[in-house]
């Protein structure tokens, strides 16, 4: 009977590895993703099996009903799994179409001779430190794109940097309140600005953590240019550092990060469908737009989604150039990472309740604009209770009997499975790797209680809420744990971890049957899993650096003189405070030049002074001998080099392993690692 339940699986599996080539055994994941008319065919298969799977469920699983607890319970968990099911079906529709505007842009960049726009750079922040802050701003100092004027929008009204940003020549805002949060910091730097004789006619937005590459103006602007209509250019985000969940499970370089799918993939699709949003940073905006809807909306603390659905009715397009054109600090903590999407939930809840419900006919918004924001609506207000029921119903089955799916294993298998590894498997494959169904599972654990509280506050108090900056640039040397984010676990481990012992002694629950003691069982294994891996996310790994350290992709030849010394070295190693140089001819004689003063040539043009500091041992190559060098000069021009070394080629930024299976592979591998370290 098992193996005729499995036939539909098997064919499935097989269907995929004949039509999309997934028989190329670890090369999947390489091949071409369908576009155009064609990728909607996965996505319709997915949607097809979804359904076979939820008719099933709903007219053979549901166990008898009543008023009692136990007769609602599994209406309650039936309830949470359909928006569950139903907010998949919205995403299996959003991704059937995607975009790619790279091509467009390559193609006219020519239209940028042609005439020449006022441009303003906007940094709005509030109390980040200088390390952060300047290469913020020396970024943005490095666009190409002609006449571009940078302002410092200072919300924490700070001397030193009014002082720094007059010595690097670059402009400087405050106001003397807070009222508006970023928002209102935004309109009255415009103002200001306007005030001082400078009328811009678009305004790139950075985030004072977020590093743009010199051609980030240019390329967003050929879109402005080729589309009259849109009023707002949005690029993805992308990080240089590992977020928390990546951080703690020693993961960075080879899981993505929480947020990849989305920019990777969802956002592309919703531009597709015209219903892409800003994102707050990274963005080029049209100064006509925003007068259409009088400034920078400060009714939300998430200011920049109501922008793009106000401007959506105005007319006003929000157009998306998936590109990395910016890289930034990702929160570094899980107590910040958690606030900060706490901030996001509020925030979309005060749009959806107080300007854009899409059932309402009070706005102007299309069908799919209505359609996409009840969507994001069930993911803040409906899939993390709907986790958390998950993660409960095996432990309360064991401990009550009460079952929430009445069905054998054979019927399981045959309704269930196909979906589920047909899921699984064209999500992997079609965002190549970004979306990791565990991580993201650990990712919505963390942020459940934040969700919740966010959903609850947003949608029954009518209280004002505050805007609150995430944190960044903040060191910690010491391993700690959050507390407050890993109580809801050890409750959740403690319950679950409860029921494995009456499962693994049968006469606690004697009448339990056999084949629902195996499905919730197994579920159990599943679970415990992903509250281990959640547990093992909030032990905080020390982050001991003030600034980032990266890899060059390839050695940079360079020469390192030091008095007479003369030596070529390569550079494999770079972050904005020093640099780590591998001497080409390890056989010299290093005390001459150890905790010396000399200048890195890295061509006729670059050229650093930096301050010899130790001999460096390399992992990979232990014959070789490094020098770690510390940057001794204050100096602008060198500064400015080195932004557009580290940042602008592209190699500070995380990059992901494509494949499940060799991320659990390095997961296992480096939890294993630290454990034996720590």
């Amino acid at each position: 009977m098992v193996t005729a339940a499995l036939l539909p699986t098997l064919l499935v599996v097989g269907s995929l590895m004949l039509v999309f080539g997934l028989r190329d055994a670890g090369l999947w994941h390489n091949l071409k993703v369908p576009a155009g008319r064609w990728r909607w065919l996965p996505f319709g298969s997915l949607f097809v099996l979804q359904m076979f799977y939820v008719v099933w469920r709903v007219s053979d699983t549901v166990p008898p009903l009543g008023w009692s607890i136990e007769g609602l319970w599994p209406l309650v968990f039936l309830v949470f799994e359909l928006s569950g099911m139903l907010m998949l079906s919205l995403t299996y529709l959003t991704l059937s179409r995607k975009t790619d505007r790279s091509p467009e842009v390559d193609e006219h960049l020519g239209l940028l001779g042609e005439q020449t726009f006022r441009v303003a750079m906007f940094i709005p922040t509030y109390n980040e430190p200088k390390a952060v802050l300047e290469r913020t701003i020396l970024g943005a100092m490095s666009q190409r794109y002609p006449g571009v004027r940078v302002y410092v929008l200072d919300d924490s009204r700070r001397d030193w940097l009014r002082d720094y940003c007059r010595q690097i020549g670059v402009g400087y805002c405050r106001r003397n309140d807070n009222k508006g949060a970023k928002a209102g910091n935004m309109n009255a730097g415009l103002a200001t600005v306007r005030a001082e004789g400078f009328d811009p006619e678009f305004i790139g937005v950075l985030d004072a953590d977020f590093i743009a590459r010199p051609d980030f103006i240019s390329r967003c602007m050929v879109l402005h240019l080729r589309h009259p209509e849109a009023g707002i250019i949005q690029t993805p985000q992308h990080f240089f550092n590992p977020d928390p969940v990546q951080m703690n499970l020693v993961l960075a370089d080879v899981a993505p990060d929480e947020q990849r799918f989305f920019f990777d993939e969802q956002l592309a699709a919703r531009d597709a469908w015209g219903t892409a949003f800003c994102c707050g940073t990274s963005s080029l905006i049209r100064v006509a737009a925003l007068e259409a809807i009088r400034g920078f909306p400060t009714e939300s603390v998430t200011e920049d989604m109501l922008m793009s659905l106000r401007m959506r009715e105005h007319g006003w397009q929000t157009l998306y150039l998936n590109e990395p054109l910016t890289t930034g600090l990702s929160p570094e903590g899980l107590g910040e990472y958690i606030k900060q999407r706490h901030r996001w939930c509020l925030g979309f809840i005060q749009i959806f309740k107080q300007h854009y419900n899409p059932f309402s006919r009070r706005h102007r918004l299309k069908l799919m604009d209505r359609i996409h924001v009840f969507d994001t609506f069930l993911y803040w207000v409906m899939s993390f209770p709907t986790r958390y029921l998950f993660l409960a119903a095996p432990a309360v089955y064991w401990f009550t009997g009460w079952l929430v799916i009445q069905a054998s294993i054979d019927e399981i298998l045959l309704h269930l499975l196909p979906w589920l590894i047909a899921h699984m498997v064209v999500m992997t494959w079609i965002s190549r790797g970004a979306l990791q169904p565990l991580l993201n599972d650990v990712s919505q654990l963390l942020l459940g209680p934040a969700a919740i509280h966010a959903s609850i506050t947003g949608l029954f108090s009518n209280k004002p809420h505050e805007f609150v900056v995430t944190p960044k640039g903040e060191l910690d040397t010491q391993v700690r744990i959050d507390w407050q984010a890993i109580r809801p676990l050890l409750f959740l481990g403690a319950l679950n971890l409860s029921a494995v012992v009456l499962a693994a002694f049968p006469f606690f629950q004697p009448d339990l049957p056999f084949e629902p003691r195996v499905v919730n069982l197994f579920w159990l294994v599943i679970n415990l899993v992903i509250i281990a891996l959640g547990m093992l996310s909030c032990i905080e790994l020390p982050r001991r650096r003030a600034q980032e350290r990266f890899t060059t992709p390839a050695a940079v030849p360079a020469r390192l003189d030091v008095g007479d010394i003369h030596w070529p070295v390569e550079i494999v190693q770079l972050s904005m405070s020093g640099c780590q140089i591998r001497l080409v001819d390890p056989s010299v004689e290093l005390k001459p030049v150890i905790e010396h003063e000399g200048l890195l040539h890295v061509d006729e043009f670059e050229q650093y002074h930096v301050q010899v500091r130790r001999l460096v041992p390399l992992r990979d190559d232990p014959d070789a001998v490094c020098l770690g060098c510390q940057f001794s000069r204050d100096n602008l021009q060198e500064k400015l080099q080195l932004t557009s070394r580290i940042f602008a080629e592209g190699h500070a930024r995380l990059r992901f392993e494509s494949g499940s299976l060799r991320i659990l592979g390095a997961l296992l591998k480096n939890l294993l690692v630290s454990t034996q370290r720590h």
